[in-house]
């Protein structure tokens, strides 16, 4: 197929058309920063300054010299393969390394994104497997040796 080919997108149409017969059901799941299935320290404020904002508002920290992370909890039913996508309201004053880290069935995987574009939408971080369970799946680190605030606002994981 080439270097250029969707495996991802092909794999998913394959599997709408075999009726998905390896999961048996589709699954999507959002965690708001304002939701229990979200935690951050004291460190991370609350603002709901940015009308890109998913819901009514979202956290924000100034860049730290430790992880301090801001974590995004979710109960995945079954180990499978899953796109993991966040959202954040984008600004020249936001960092521009942003790195999250995404909890694999083969150990943690990092995405680092620009938040200072792709404003209000959902920003895919990968397609990965994940193992079944509730536990803390997606985190955002306050670390970074880039100027500008950090943002946690939502994460969404899907069947892929």
């Amino acid at each position: 197929p080439g270097n250029y080919w969707d495996w991802d997108r092909y794999l998913r149409l394959v599997r709408e058309y075999a009726g998905n017969s390896t999961s048996g059901s589709s699954y999507q799941q959002v965690v708001d920063n304002n939701w229990k299935r979200f935690s951050a320290t004291n460190s991370w404020d609350t603002s709901s300054y940015s009308s890109q904002k998913f819901k009514s508002n979202y956290r924000f920290t100034r860049p730290r010299k430790f992880a301090n992370y801001a974590k995004f909890k979710f109960d995945i039913p079954r180990r499978d393969r899953y796109e993991v996508f966040a959202r954040w309201p984008a600004d020249s004053g936001y960092n521009s390394r942003a790195r999250f880290r995404v909890r694999t069935s083969g150990g943690w995987v990092y995405r680092v994104k620009d938040q200072r574009k792709n404003g209000g939408r959902w920003v895919k971080l990968g397609t990965v497997t994940l193992d079944g369970g509730d536990r803390h799946c997606v985190q955002l680190s306050a670390k970074s040796g880039q100027p500008g605030y950090i943002i946690a606002d939502a994460v969404m994981i899907r069947s892929a």
